[in-house]
């Protein structure tokens, strides 16, 4: 038998699934928490939230042994271990591990912002994005450091507080191999002329090292002659070796050096065990 709500016609197959659907009509929420005085519409949905008083996490992931207060959270987190994202965007073809992530992301198309400041009429695209706001008005800041009880309206300022006092510095440079407390450091570190530096050099030597393997592909006699060598960006000499360096490295790593070294193993002789060779990039061979 199907039950059907007279407000909006939805068809329920169990009676008390009506009942707590029709409460969404009335506004009703019968079921108060004893601790904060929250009420709700489904007694189940009070045991989930009693949870984050009491810190209960009965539910776990099999895969990282991670805890979760309810099975909707566990489902979402399995998700970053299958790389399943079963939300589409219709507009431009993206997909989503979340239902409300796409909900968010669709407004980036339409521009709306349904959450509005009842105080100052600033609207938002996320609710949170206005409860945080709210907090501008009210000056409450939930947020409380236990290191050093410094107190912060959002709860990523205190994440990245605590850094301070653990000295983690979860963003790294893969060119420079720096790592950084936040990730607005990260994106500025990118932009500096010493992290440009690093990474042309790095580009000089992709390059040259393509070019010593292909030369060695030439002989058996020049592989043998080219075996260990190691490549370093430090010297400044003038050219001892006259190779033809294809146009593919950028305009600005002029006069950029490479030093060549050939390390010596027990089958080198005398000639071969202290051979270097240092290699200026000059603009002249640079033609992009």
């Amino acid at each position: 038998m199907n039950h059907i709500c007279k407000v909006c016609n939805k068809v329920f197959s169990r009676p008390n699934h009506l009942i707590r659907h029709f409460r969404t009509h009335t506004g009703e929420k019968p079921y108060p928490c004893d601790l904060c005085e929250k009420t709700f519409r489904a007694a189940a949905s009070l045991t989930v939230h009693r949870r984050t008083h009491t810190g209960e996490k009965p539910v776990s992931c099999t895969m990282c042994d991670k805890s979760f207060a309810q099975i909707g959270d566990l489902t979402k987190h399995i998700r970053t271990h299958t790389g399943e994202k079963p939300y589409g965007c219709d507009l431009c073809g993206k997909n989503f591990v979340q239902k409300g992530h796409l909900d968010r992301h669709k407004r980036s198309h339409t521009g709306e912002k349904p959450y509005s400041c009842e105080l100052c009429q600033k609207t938002f695209t996320q609710s949170n994005t206005l409860i945080e706001h709210m907090r501008i008005h009210s000056g409450e800041k939930p947020y409380s450091c236990d290191t050093c009880n410094k107190s912060f309206t959002r709860g990523s300022a205190l994440t990245e507080h605590k850094r301070i006092h653990t000295g983690e510095r979860p963003y790294s440079c893969e060119i420079c191999q720096k790592s950084f407390t936040l990730k607005s450091h990260i994106l500025s570190h990118v932009k500096t002329a010493a992290h440009k530096k690093v990474l042309e050099s790095k580009n000089v030597l992709a390059l040259f090292g393509q070019l010593i393997n292909k030369d060695t592909k030439t002989s058996n006699q020049e592989s043998e002659e080219h075996e260990g060598l190691i490549f370093d960006v430090e010297c400044n000499l003038e050219v001892e070796e006259d190779r033809e360096i294809q146009p593919k490295i950028m305009d600005s790593v002029e006069n950029t050096s490479i030093k060549v070294k050939k390390e010596p193993n027990e089958n080198d002789n005398q000639s071969h065990s202290n051979l270097n060779h240092n290699i200026v990039v000059k603009k002249e061979i640079i033609d992009i």
